[in-house]
């Protein structure tokens, strides 16, 4: 075989990819310039994945390594495995086959005599119906080489364990067989294989309406192009709906949230969403919000955590995606019409931050005094999780937990809607909805993934600068967070006088 003459059609991805949407298994051949550029999230989700599957090869040492040395070499990929192949007994990483113009890579493939096994490595917890189908192509080429599988696993991360010590490969990892949901996909696979082959001999984009799909399971990186005309205010904002049923609605004519018909069965919340767009104005029932500020005692504390989730558990008592607190920001108003004095803490990246960050808490917020967070299910989740790995905090942090108020709720409820929150109750939305000149998108960190991401970055890194910086950036996100807190609270007192 000479070396990028592999001919095929279809990858895995391709082919899961054309599974979620036709048009967007057409446009990636065709079309890759209308692509949404990928994010630094992707990227890291991605790697992510790329790390995991690198560990889990630890399950199955010392085997035969077939990821080509130059990219889109898989003529020199297939060489590796048949070569390898040929021992009784291998262990093969990235074991390369192609098969009816599809080509696959196994993560781990073992041979043990005449039984062979087949692995495929997730970065989640979970076995998905995306996973099954993903396997399923795998077998369905294998098969197509002449090679019965005597069992395909899929390999997750094990949520149950608990580091303690060294890294435990075995216990970190869960496999699970799905050797009989697999085979009994082999006639749907035989039938969406040509289907999918077709789509990409034809010369026309096949005629796709958006809807769930776009999401499901992943979101698609041609949203950008194929719902560009969908208008601001459109169906698909309405809060807690089902975007197969807006689909309906939008082609059948119905675009916009305020052409909704009058007898649209509805809640009472998307009906103040409904109300608001047909009326094309704001919503605001002070008679509720009053009721929420008159909870207030002051001092008012206004709250805001940062956590990173490593895949990979990296301290003890953690487990995998354990959210790990290693910021916060504080503002403290000590009397009605008083300024608002900051107080901010950011571990130092590499040891594990959560005893430190608890103490400084506990310094920092007091006895008295509502703490308002927003989104306090998050906040409430990361504290238990410190009370239980720091029972000697137990008391104060069950204080804290016990003196919250969510600051999200009026939002949620829709006692307080702004045309321009869109359907959503985040602060990324409330508050520019509110303070026009107030947004995230001018900080160098403007989302709390990004966040996590940076901050986990900066393990192991050794240019003090960048930690500065980074730092810096990080002190800047979360301020504003607590300093938006703070201006939507003054906002909704002032209303409500």
């Amino acid at each position: 075989m000479e070396e990028n003459k592999i001919l095929f059609q279809l990858s895995k991805s391709t082919f899961l990819r054309g599974k979620q949407c036709l048009k967007s298994l057409f446009l990636n051949k065709f079309y890759k310039h209308l692509r949404d550029k990928i994010s630094e999230e992707k990227k890291a989700i991605f790697k992510r994945g790329t790390d995991i599957g690198m560990l889990a090869q630890q399950l199955f040492p010392e085997g035969i390594d077939a990821t080509p040395a130059k990219s889109f070499d898989y003529a020199s990929a297939i060489s590796v495995t048949q070569n390898a192949l040929q021992k009784e007994d291998v262990v093969i990483y990235e074991a390369t086959f192609v098969y009816n113009e599809v080509l696959m890579a196994a993560d781990i493939f073992v041979r043990k005599n005449k039984s062979f096994f087949a692995y495929e490595v997730k970065s989640a917890t979970k076995v998905s119906e995306t996973y099954i189908w993903d396997a399923a192509l795998q077998y369905y080429v294998l098969k197509g080489n002449g090679i019965l599988l005597n069992d395909f696993f899929i390999i997750t991360m094990n949520s149950s364990y608990i580091r303690n010590g060294n890294l435990e490969i075995e216990k970190l990892f869960t496999r699970t067989s799905v050797i009989k949901e697999v085979m009994a996909l082999q006639e749907q696979i035989e039938q969406s294989v040509q289907q999918l082959k077709q789509v990409l001999s034809a010369t026309e984009i096949p005629n796709v309406q958006i809807g769930a799909h776009c999401t499901s399971p992943y979101e698609c990186d041609f949203m950008g192009y194929c719902w560009k005309d969908v208008p601001a205010g459109s169906v698909f904002e309405l809060s807690n709906t089902n975007n197969t049923n807006m689909a309906e609605m939008y082609y059948s004519g119905i675009k916009r949230i305020a052409e909704l018909p009058n007898n649209f069965e509805c809640t009472a919340i998307q009906k103040v969403q409904i109300k608001a767009e047909k009326d094309q104005t704001d919503v605001i029932n002070k008679d509720a919000l009053r009721h929420f500020t008159d909870k207030l005692i002051y001092p008012l504390y206004f709250v805001d955590f940062e956590t990173f989730m490593p895949a990979i558990p990296i301290y003890d008592n953690t487990h995998t995606f354990q959210h790990l607190p290693f910021q916060f920001s504080i503002h403290l108003i000590h009397n009605v019409g008083e300024e608002a004095m900051h107080f901010d803490f950011v571990a130092f990246p590499g040891a594990d931050p959560r005893k430190e960050f608890i103490e400084e808490l506990i310094k920092q917020i007091g006895t008295q005094g509502s703490v308002l967070v927003y989104n306090a299910q998050f906040e409430r989740s990361v504290l238990n999780a410190l009370s239980k790995n720091f029972p000697q905090y137990s008391a104060q942090i069950n204080l804290i937990i016990e003196r919250m108020l969510d600051l999200m709720e009026p939002f949620r409820k829709r006692e307080f809607y702004f045309l321009e929150m869109r359907g959503s109750h985040s602060i990324k939305n409330v508050l520019p909805a509110v303070f026009k000149e107030m947004h995230y998108e001018q900080l160098a960190i403007s989302n709390g993934n990004e966040a996590s991401r940076v901050y986990e970055n900066l393990r192991g890194e050794t240019d003090i600068f960048k930690i500065e910086e980074t730092i810096h950036n990080l002190k800047e996100y979360c301020q504003l967070d607590t300093l938006a807190m703070v201006k939507i609270l003054e906002f909704l007192q002032k209303i409500t006088e």
